[in-house]
């Protein structure tokens, strides 16, 4: 689903659904999902006239702490004049979250018969969940046991009326395991779900109508970090890493780096200004793109090693935009040095002529240096299309 569908669903769901259910958003970690939920979802849904409170359920540990959470967040919303009001709660009325109420009062231990009636009228009041989404993401990260969690959830949605988005990382929770069957010395394996799995997969199916999984537009995503940084150098970069001669064959698969390489590109071109340091576009642009590269390679692999002086095109994927020696340095050691820039300025023009005579793109030179990779007939068809 593109992200207009997405929010077009989720709104369908915040207004028309009646299912008693929740629903969820289902994406690998670094995909994107928080960065649609607060940047697409939310201003799209407010563009609607509803509101969402958006809660991690990373490292909380009972159901009152979601209580808590969810109730603070909603505090923070800014209450609309009645004129302003969405339609839908007019309509529906006042959904307040007994399941809210009664998590905080568990959380603050007090009996329910030692608070008056006013009081507790006072904190239902200030609860209203009408035409709000609540948004509890890292689902797989909580150290609430996930039935609990879900059984919740399915309070909240079926007996309280509000309308909840999961958004998680399901196979993180989803785990499997190896069973043996048949008799000794015949005996296959095969992969099965856990039983963690299996009372969540039941549980899911009473609590979770729909599961949209999610995939991330690239050049949106990317876009969209780059316009957060608001930095004159770095915007010069928007749409580059998605055209055919930047992504060079490499998945962006974390987002979240992404944004560390921005981060670290603009403190670069920062200090090369303050220090009168001439680079031109290009320049700034392989600073960029190696890092992007470099920080999505170390992902899978923490033990990447720098093996030049100046350039390593091993570390970015790609020859034309190999990570620098310093800004290999500065991600790892947060130190700069004016002169290391210099130099690499300077060995950077030599390198990009050296980079545009060997064809670094052209397929049929890749194949006539690595002939010994290709059958004798490939080797011949490249050689012929060189002439």
């Amino acid at each position: 689903m593109t992200y207009n569908e997405l929010n077009e669903f989720i709104l369908n769901y915040l207004e028309n659904d009646i299912t008693g259910r929740a629903i969820m958003l289902n994406g690998g970690w670094g995909s994107g999902k928080s960065y649609y939920v607060k940047n697409t979802l939310k201003p799209f849904l407010e563009e609607k006239k509803h509101k969402c409170a958006i809660v991690s359920l990373y490292g909380l540990t009972n159901v009152s702490e979601i209580s808590k959470a969810i109730y603070l967040e909603l505090r923070t919303i800014k209450k609309e004049p009645e004129s302003e009001s969405g339609n839908t709660a007019k309509v529906v009325g006042k959904i307040v979250g007994k399941t809210l109420i009664n998590g905080l009062i568990s959380k603050i231990g007090f009996e329910i018969g030692d608070i008056s009636d006013e009081d507790i009228q006072k904190v239902y009041d200030s609860i209203d969940l009408s035409g709000k989404l609540i948004v509890l993401e890292d689902i797989e990260r909580t150290q609430i046991d996930i039935v609990s969690l879900l059984g919740y959830i399915n309070n909240m949605c079926e007996n309280d009326g509000v309308k909840v988005l999961l958004v998680a990382n399901e196979s993180e929770i989803i785990q499997f395991q190896m069973e043996e069957k048949g008799e000794s010395g015949q005996k296959t394996s095969k992969k099965v779900f856990s039983e963690k799995a299996k009372k969540y997969l039941k549980a899911k199916e009473k609590t979770i109508s729909d599961t949209l999984k999610f995939h991330s537009d690239t050049q949106q995503v990317v876009n969209s970090i780059i316009d957060k940084f608001d930095h004159d150098e770095l915007s010069k970069f928007k749409n580059c890493i998605t055209s055919e001669r930047s992504i060079l064959g490499i998945n962006i698969t974390n987002y979240r780096e992404v944004i560390v390489a921005c981060q670290k590109s603009c403190d670069i071109y920062n200090y090369i200004k303050e220090n009168g340091i001439s680079a031109d576009d290009e320049f700034k642009k392989c600073v960029w793109i190696g890092l992007v590269y470099y920080l999505q390679a170390r992902i899978k692999n923490h033990d990447l090693e720098f093996k030049h002086k100046f350039f390593d095109s091993n570390l970015s994927g790609k020859q034309l935009y190999p990570l620098m020696k310093f800004c290999f340095d500065y991600y790892h050691s947060q130190t700069l040095n004016e002169k290391t820039i210099q130099s690499t300025i300077e060995e950077y023009k030599e390198y990009i002529i050296y980079v545009d005579k060997t064809g670094y793109d052209d397929p049929d030179l890749n194949i006539l240096y690595n002939f010994y990779l290709y059958s004798e007939e490939r080797v011949d068809a490249a050689i012929a299309a060189i002439y």
